[in-house]
């Protein structure tokens, strides 16, 4: 296991659009071992919060990256959570947008 710990700025019940992030809520920040970050992190997360709806997309930025850089995590769940986690340990944190 890693000592590597990833703080997760989550948005969610909001929709990503070419202005950003519209709507939506903020929940609190989370702290989890990288290793061990699957997509079902994200689905067990609406699901504890009552969405209504499943997990649409989900999109993530760098601290260091403004919105319109997010890039979204959907088509190989497995691998894009893999490399979102390796860009984002290097800067302990990482921000998260639930559709």
């Amino acid at each position: 296991m890693s000592e590597d710990k990833l703080k997760m700025h989550i948005s969610f019940r909001g929709v990503m659009s070419k202005e950003g992030y519209i709507g939506g809520l903020i929940a609190p920040d989370m702290v989890v071992d990288p290793d061990l970050l699957t997509f079902s992190i994200f689905e067990d997360f609406t699901k504890n919060k009552e969405v209504l709806s499943d997990v649409e997309k989900v999109w993530y930025r760098l601290p260091n990256e403004d919105i319109s850089e997010a890039r979204s995590i959907w088509q190989d769940k497995d691998n894009e959570i893999r490399k979102m986690s390796s860009e984002a340990t290097k800067f302990g944190e990482v921000y998260i947008y639930i559709e």
